[in-house]
């Protein structure tokens, strides 16, 4: 309000608003005349469920909703590859998450995935980080790969984990004695 009362519809306002239980509050605000896109605002968290909202005008309609954390592991909102050393979950706070594939842990977008597969969705490790091999031309086989037409496995080498380059010993790979039988 100005020096005579009446009311300012611009300017700098401070709210404070109680939603509880609610620990990351995102408001809208949509100006007259209705019907346009609502203008985000962040809000500072006061705790016990006490928000403070600075905008700039109050000639308005606002909306307050909870922006949930897509990428939080407990919750698992997200639909990126799955496997966190081969991609990362970007949350944008009152937006859609995005996906990206972790370029500097050597993975990149599939480029044989499926059309209209989005970014981070479905990340491969870039030949050139297989190391040097005997040979010149590389395969990649997934555990749920099939192998059909007599499939045999030279070797193969066990690991703790994806993240560590510890070798797993006393394991020991044997082939199966006939066509379609279990590796052990």
């Amino acid at each position: 309000f100005d020096a005579a009362g009446v009311s300012a519809p611009e300017g700098e306002f401070v709210m404070f608003l109680q939603a509880p239980g609610v620990t990351n509050l995102v408001v809208f605000r949509f100006d007259a005349p209705y019907g346009g896109v609502g203008v985000m605002h962040t809000t500072q968290a006061l705790g016990d469920g006490y928000f403070r909202l600075t905008t700039d005008r109050v000639n308005a309609d606002f909306v307050g909703t909870e922006d949930r954390n897509e990428c939080d592991p407990d919750i698992l909102a997200h639909d990126c590859d799955p496997d966190p050393i081969q991609a990362a979950c970007i949350n944008h706070e009152g937006a859609q998450h995005t996906c990206r594939c972790r370029s500097e842990n050597g993975y990149v977008d599939n480029p044989s995935a499926a059309e209209g597969t989005l970014p981070g969705r479905d990340c491969v490790l870039e030949p050139h980080y297989y190391g040097a091999l005997a040979t010149d031309s590389y395969m990649r086989i997934f555990h749920q790969d099939r192998l059909d037409y007599g499939w045999r496995v030279a070797e193969v080498k066990l690991f703790q984990d994806v993240a560590t380059v510890v070798r797993v010993e006393g394991l020991v790979a044997t082939t199966a004695p006939n066509v379609g039988d279990a590796v052990t």
